[in-house]
Order: C-alpha cells, then sequence, then structure tokens
C-alpha cells in the first residue's frame, strides 16, 4: 500500500515553478451521499501557481492528479488544463484555484503533475505536486 501523506499541505520548485497546496475537509459537503458508494467526503483544495524563475512565460496545458484512499486505493485523473482553463503564468506571476475531491473514507493524499510549455521556445516540462493530505482537521 502507498504511503499517505501527514500534512494538509505541499510546497515544491520545478524548474524555477512553485506549486503550493493546501487541502481541507469541506464542512458544508463533508458527508456528502454518492449513490454508487454510499458515503463519501469531499475535500477541498487551493493550488497556488508561480512561476519564480522561469525566464519566459509557462502555459498550463495538461493536469495529473494520483487520489489515494487510506485503503490504498488510487484514482487517477488526469486531463487538459485546470478547472476547464489553461493559464499562462508570466514570470514572477502566480495563478490560484480552487477545486474539491470526493472520497469514499475521511483520510487519504494526493499528488500529481502539471505539464507546462513555455510560451516562447516551447519547452514542455513536468511541473510536480508535491503529496498533500486530505483529511479531517487535528484538534
Amino acid at each position: 500500500m502507498e504511503k499517505l501523506a501527514y500534512e494538509p499541505h505541499s510546497d515544491v520548485c520545478t524548474e524555477g515553478v512553485r506549486v503550493k497546496v493546501s487541502s481541507r475537509l469541506d464542512p458544508w459537503l463533508a458527508h456528502h451521499n454518492d449513490k454508487d458508494s454510499g458515503r463519501s467526503y469531499t475535500f477541498s483544495y487551493k493550488v497556488k501557481i508561480t512561476n519564480e524563475s522561469a525566464p519566459e512565460p509557462v502555459r498550463l496545458v495538461n493536469r495529473y492528479w494520483a487520489i489515494t484512499d487510506i485503503t490504498g486505493h488510487t484514482q487517477e485523473v488526469s486531463g487538459p488544463g485546470v478547472v476547464g482553463l489553461h493559464p499562462v503564468i508570466e514570470p514572477g506571476k502566480s495563478y490560484e484555484y480552487m477545486s474539491a475531491v470526493h472520497l469514499s473514507h475521511m483520510k487519504g493524499s494526493m499528488s500529481g503533475t502539471y505539464m507546462l510549455i513555455t510560451t516562447g521556445s516551447g519547452r514542455v516540462f513536468p511541473a510536480e505536486v508535491a503529496p498533500f493530505a486530505l483529511c479531517p482537521p487535528t484538534t
């Protein structure tokens, strides 16, 4: 079974592009009922992608997520852009968005990759999204 992340946040820089993520159990949708699997838990997550030192603007073209619950079941999600967009991030600027994921258990973790392309030279490279926990708040 894959080891789960412990902290509900991550921060990593790949080739001058920093990706910060924080997650939380969504209090309004925490116990959403899923027709197929019964109970599920909704976690929202906020992503901030910053072009810290890449020498030119980068466009986010694809995303890949590995979502693992506490039982070790992993769901992979991939597709174009994020939240329906392909943002261009200028040097020294950031792009932020929020999204959500449903789990059938109260704990899990996510990690992934954004595929970026430089707008001038057309170089394609992955920006890592370090693992972060999907878990209820600790008291």
